[in-house]
């Protein structure tokens, strides 16, 4: 059983180490929510690519014990993300969209010196000063 409990700790390590190194390729992150196409999916977060333009994950908001968290979770995982070639096609499509037309939802690593943390921070600024606001009527 021991060694059971040393290969979850290696496969937890493997995906650890997986997730880090594709956010460290994130150069820009889209202050849109992404939703795959399947009927039944819902939004992912804000969908973050590399300098080569590929969806590397997505930056969604977790809310805990009063304090939200942005959190990464890579494009590729098969259960928290589930996209199919349609979807990456898709935001592919809305990069280039939202770079041609100069967005101000399209924040990069550069314009933020350097700082992932900063980048976050003003990807969900933006976001949630673009959410309208409940109407509590």
């Amino acid at each position: 059983d021991a060694a059971d409990d040393d290969d979850d700790d290696h496969v937890e390590t493997a995906t650890t180490q997986s997730t880090r190194l594709a956010e460290a390729a994130v150069e820009v992150i889209l202050a849109k929510r992404f939703k795959p196409s399947r009927p039944d999916a819902t939004h992912l977060g804000f969908p973050a690519f590399d300098r080569e333009k590929r969806l590397v994950g997505f930056y969604h908001e977790e809310t805990s014990n009063g304090g939200t968290k942005i959190n990464f979770v890579r494009a590729d995982d098969p259960v928290r993300a589930n996209l199919d070639d349609q979807d990456f096609a898709m935001a592919a499509r809305v990069y280039d969209q939202e770079v041609e037309k100069k967005s101000n939802c399209v924040h990069n690593l550069a314009k933020h010196g350097g700082s992932l943390d900063r980048l976050k921070e003003q990807v969900a600024i933006y976001f949630w000063s673009k959410e309208p606001f409940a109407d509590d009527r």
